[in-house]
């Protein structure tokens, strides 16, 4: 009857998706996705945070690259 719609939006990963990644980077140590239970997937979301943010400081120095070539090309 629409009385009991959530205001709120909850955000995660699917312990699906993480496997595969780590099984894409030759990850098989439940790093992050504990599979020992293979009906049941958990996550250990705090070990993505030190992934996470190594990403996002590579692509921080992508970025910053980019721009200066971007300045050198227009003579700046």
């Amino acid at each position: 009857d629409g009385k009991h719609k959530q205001d709120t939006v909850d955000l995660g990963f699917l312990a699906q998706e993480i496997k595969k990644i780590e099984v894409d980077l030759g990850i098989d140590n439940h790093a992050i996705v504990d599979s020992t239970n293979p009906d049941s997937l958990g996550m250990k979301t705090s070990k993505l945070i030190p992934v996470l943010v190594n990403a996002i400081q590579e692509l921080s120095a992508k970025v910053e690259e980019l721009q200066t070539e971007i300045k050198t090309l227009k003579g700046n």
